[in-house]
């Protein structure tokens, strides 16, 4: 599975040559390869993942601050509604959502949830979109 993990993201990069490698993309294609037997298939959804908008956007120059602002806006004001203790405490200690956001977006969480929980999100992102 590591071979084809590699080889996946190594034909990633060679299919999109202006964007070439991107930090956490072999948890996506590994986790796409848990649930795919055709690695072929496997590439062709992790490129189909990565030309999403919200994956685009975070390519362009600039684009990772233009793309997140509002979702980093979002992400607080979300916090503050649905759990204000932990909202009081990420501001009492100034944890900013762009400290801990950027890594769950790029692996769509695969990297910090557990198997089954990453793949109820992916059910959920897959989906239902952003």
């Amino acid at each position: 599975m590591v071979a084809c993990c590699t080889t996946n993201c190594r034909s990633y990069c060679v299919y999109t040559r202006a964007i070439g490698r991107i930090w956490g993309m072999s948890f996506l294609a590994g986790h796409l390869l848990l649930y795919m037997e055709d690695v072929y298939m496997a590439f062709v959804a992790l490129a189909n993942l990565l030309n999403t908008p919200l994956f685009r956007a975070l390519f362009k120059p600039k684009g990772l601050e233009e793309a997140f602002t509002g979702h980093y806006r979002l992400h607080k004001t979300l916090l503050q509604q649905n759990v204000p203790a932990v909202a009081r405490h990420f501001n009492k200690e100034e944890i900013e959502p762009d400290m801990y956001m950027l890594e769950w977006v790029l692996t769509l969480f695969s990297r910090r949830l557990r198997l089954d929980t990453a793949g109820r999100v992916w059910d959920m992102y897959l989906t239902h979109g952003e």
